[in-house]
């Protein structure tokens, strides 16, 4: 059985603002689903998080069923604070703890964050984007660049059809944009980035498609005959 995965992104936001924990962090179990967070504000005094309708203390365990009404941030001073979290599935494994930092400026910077994740599929299957990607900017995610690494084949489909190796791809959005489809068992680097409403663009970011022999996995890009292969394997870059 599985344990969770969290991630997070650092943060620079105005003085005396708060930020949604959702758009911050996020967990993820392959087989199971998320049932609570904890939360702990490394500070030395002062509450830096509002969970469960209330202001928490510092160096304390906070829990939360939910990342709704969870927000962080609001200091009044020029500081940056270590925030740290976990999340534990519905089995009661529980992720390793994890830090993300927020630091306090004069104004909003806001710039997108970009986090990929490497999978194993079954030969011959395909993987939503989704499941390797993630994106997130408080302006918004504007679209994406996509670029097979691979000398021949067509391991990428979006914009409703296959899409040639070495070529950049753009798409608005991960609606129906899959990696995947090799039958010789090979492993496959995908890079992607991604830019916000202002234009402003994250790194070019790689990760590995592997393919396996097949067990049980029936998601395939839409229009496309079912296939069975192996359930995913999801690992944090």
């Amino acid at each position: 059985m599985s344990t969770p995965v969290v991630y997070g992104y650092d943060l620079a936001q105005e003085i005396g603002t708060w930020t949604p924990a959702a758009s911050q962090i996020d967990g993820y179990d392959s087989d199971d689903s998320i049932s609570y967070y904890e939360f702990w504000d490394a500070s030395s005094s002062g509450a830096w998080i509002w969970a469960n309708g209330a202001y928490q203390s510092a160096q304390t365990v906070v829990q939360a069923s939910s990342l709704d009404g969870v927000w962080f941030g609001g200091a009044t001073d020029f500081n940056s604070e270590n925030l740290w979290y976990r999340a534990f599935d519905s089995a009661g494994n529980a992720s390793s703890w994890d830090y993300f930092v927020i630091g306090q400026t004069t104004e909003d910077i806001v710039w997108p964050y970009l986090t990929v994740y490497d999978s194993t599929e079954s030969q011959g299957t395909w993987t939503p984007a989704a499941w390797n990607v993630y994106a997130y900017d408080t302006g918004g995610i504007g679209g994406y660049q996509l670029w097979d690494s691979s000398s021949s084949g067509a391991w990428i489909w979006a914009n409703g059809g296959y899409q040639s190796a070495q070529t950049v791809i753009d798409t608005v959005n991960l609606d129906n944009v899959w990696f995947g489809g090799a039958t010789d068992g090979a492993s496959e680097t995908f890079y992607v980035r991604a830019y916000d409403s202002s234009g402003n663009w994250t790194d070019w970011t790689p990760f590995v498609v592997e393919q396996i022999n097949p067990v049980f996995n029936t998601l395939e890009p839409a229009g496309q005959a079912s296939d069975t292969g192996s359930a995913l394997d999801v690992f944090h870059v």
